[in-house]
């Protein structure tokens, strides 16, 4: 049995980090998915642009969260509510 080498650990942290991000964007795209609306949608019903939501979007998958009205408005777009908790 060998230790764990400082490769080791920065693979396991990237492992972990990409885990999050995938995380973070499954949620995304299942919130918009199951409400049947495409980022145009979005856009439409909280008055910004297209791009503007699409970069709410990255920003989200990132783990660099808008600000919380905003996130509030898209998720009011997609017809969920968004649970924010400080465990």
């Amino acid at each position: 049995m060998h230790e764990r080498d400082e490769l080791d650990d920065v693979l396991w942290e990237l492992h972990r980090n990409t885990q999050k991000t995938i995380d973070r964007l499954m949620r995304i795209a299942e919130a918009r998915l199951s409400a049947y609306l495409t980022q145009a949608d979005i856009a439409e019903k909280m008055g910004i642009s297209e791009a503007d939501v699409a970069d709410i979007e990255k920003r989200w998958a990132r783990g660099d969260y808008p600000e919380i009205a905003l996130l509030k408005a898209y998720a009011k777009a997609v017809g969920k509510k968004l649970d924010i908790r400080l465990i």
